[in-house]
């Protein structure tokens, strides 16, 4: 029996789309949950990719139990906040 990984894409911009695809078809990941600052590009990506959930607040994807990991697609100058929270919050981080 394969435990399925519910995986959070955090900034669903430009590079976003060199990972989705990484999801589609697998049976032992997907994209569960999504998260941009942007409301029309979070729910435009949510629709594309199948997100079961969104949030306009990484906080709040953090807060999540059913997120087992997360992908941090944001510009580089926050991923360390980014990832020290993912990290306290029990995140796998990519």
């Amino acid at each position: 029996m394969s435990h399925m990984i519910n995986v959070g894409i955090v900034g669903c911009g430009r590079i976003a789309d060199m990972h989705a695809p990484g999801y589609q078809g697998q049976t032992d990941a997907r994209i569960y949950a999504v998260c941009d600052s942007n409301p029309q590009t979070l729910q435009t990506r949510a629709r594309e990719w199948g997100a079961v959930k969104s949030y306009t607040d990484y906080g709040a994807l953090l807060a999540d139990p059913d997120v087992h990991a997360i992908e941090i697609l944001t510009p580089q100058k926050l991923h360390e906040p980014m990832v020290l929270a993912a990290a306290r919050a029990g995140k796998h981080v990519a």
